[in-house]
């Protein structure tokens, strides 16, 4: 292994560490730090925080590969071209979003403390976006092991937030507030990381958008068109799996969405740890779909469906007997029905199979077909998830959950190895 690789695989594990860290100390100390209704509102805080974050709105997933092609040519103008038109398109949305904001305010008159809360949220939130363009420009420069540091950073940053809050007794507004606005340090490190790396002067931007205006937007609508389908699959992805937390806000008071967000990490690890377990299993079987013929690939598969299957069973049975325990244990936070920890389960199973499926999306034949359908899906639970929240509480949260994961993987099973998408991947140049 080379110095570089074995770099950007160490600073992606200290990331990934310090990222569980991080997410272990937001329970234990902020749950034993404020009470279940201000920590159910600061978990729907930072469910929208990790929403937004995740997003790169695809043209932001177009630059870094078109940055990356003319690596192998030099052509630096072009690289400095992209990465411009990228930022510039990233401020527009920043602006859209702020006079969001700020109409939402006006139209509905004075705000409740919760609702500046959830502002301040959004803004400082859609905000980071612009260092998102950085680090993956960063990343199409094969500079991994940078990336990895940054997010290591920004993962023992928040640990420090979290420890002085509970050292000295922050209420949730500074909390939030501290919380939110450290988060926008992220922004010139990065950027200031990645000028560095190309020996580019921030004047260079400045200019290049000043010179280069009409090419920029032809750029920029171009990225559009490439990264319009990578956003939604990606939005898409992200709702579907990893949004409970974020629709409970919508649907249940904070004590509920306190339990939901606890719920939520217990199986969320579960997924985390299995599926950094399998990257290397995944990515070699993306290589090799040429040379893997359907009966093989579908055999591999449903051994998997019977791996995770185990998995969720046995995350039922332990977490049916103690999870009510691990849960006070860990967060301070007590889980009146227990059978919800049989549905997280179930969860746990449908999820890891469906990221299974998800590597099959990188692939435009499939995506292009499973996004619409992608998009239905996610319509129907949040229908799903305030009809069912109406009837039982935040179970409801769960049942909706399984409903919409369950119809996704039996569409994208049936779509990639029943009707043929398997075979033009197989057999594709």
């Amino acid at each position: 292994m080379s110095k570089a690789l074995l770099h950007g695989a160490s600073a992606n594990l200290l990331a990934r560490v310090s990222g569980l860290a991080a997410s272990f100390l937001n329970i234990f100390l902020l749950g034993r730090l404020l009470n279940i209704e201000d920590f159910g509102l600061w978990a729907w805080l930072f469910a929208i925080y990790s929403l937004i974050t995740s997003q790169d709105f695809g043209y932001i997933s177009a630059m870094r590969v078109r940055i990356g092609r003319h690596i192998q040519t030099e052509k630096s103008q072009q690289q400095r071209l992209l990465y411009t038109a990228a930022l510039l398109m990233t401020i527009f949305v920043l602006v859209v979003v702020i006079f969001g904001i700020f109409g939402y305010s006006f139209i509905f008159g004075n705000s409740t403390e919760e609702e500046r809360l959830r502002n301040l949220a959004i803004f400082c939130s859609s905000a980071t976006i612009l260092g998102t363009v950085s680090a993956q420009a960063l990343l199409a420069h094969l500079h991994t092991a940078i990336v990895g540091l940054i997010e290591t950073l920004r993962s023992i940053i928040q640990i420090i937030i979290y420890a002085l809050a509970y050292f000295f007794n922050w209420s949730l507004t500074s909390l939030v507030f501290c919380f939110f606005i450290t988060c926008l340090i992220y922004i010139p490190l990065v950027t200031k990381l990645y000028l560095s790396t190309t020996r580019w002067q921030f004047s260079e931007i400045y200019f290049t958008a000043k010179n280069h205006w009409a090419q920029l937007k032809s750029i920029g609508l171009t990225l559009c068109k490439e990264g319009w389908i990578l956003w939604v699959v990606q939005i898409g992805m992200t709702m579907l799996i990893g949004s409970d937390v974020y629709l409970s806000g919508f649907f249940l008071e904070p004590q509920d969405v306190a339990k939901v967000n606890i719920i939520s990490r217990f199986q969320l690890l579960g997924v985390g740890l299995l599926a950094a377990a399998l990257t290397p299993v995944i990515a070699g079987f993306v290589v090799q779909v040429e040379s893997v013929d359907k009966r093989l690939a579908t055999k591999k598969i449903n051994a998997a469906y019977l791996i995770f299957l185990g998995v969720g069973f046995l995350y039922s049975a332990v977490f049916f007997s103690w999870g009510q325990s691990l849960s006070m244990l860990w967060g301070h936070i007590e889980i009146d029905y227990p059978i919800v920890f049989v549905l997280s389960g179930l969860l746990l199973f449908l999820t890891l199979s469906t990221t299974l499926m998800q590597i099959f999306l990188q692939f435009p034949m499939v995506s292009v077909r499973l996004g619409p359908w992608l998009i239905s899906i996610i319509v129907l639970k949040i229908f799903l998830s305030g009809w069912l929240t109406a009837l039982y509480g935040y179970i409801g949260i769960f049942m909706a959950s399984i409903v919409a994961v369950s119809i996704f993987l039996i569409l994208s099973h049936s779509l990639i190895l029943k009707q043929g998408i398997y075979e033009r991947l197989h057999t594709a140049p």
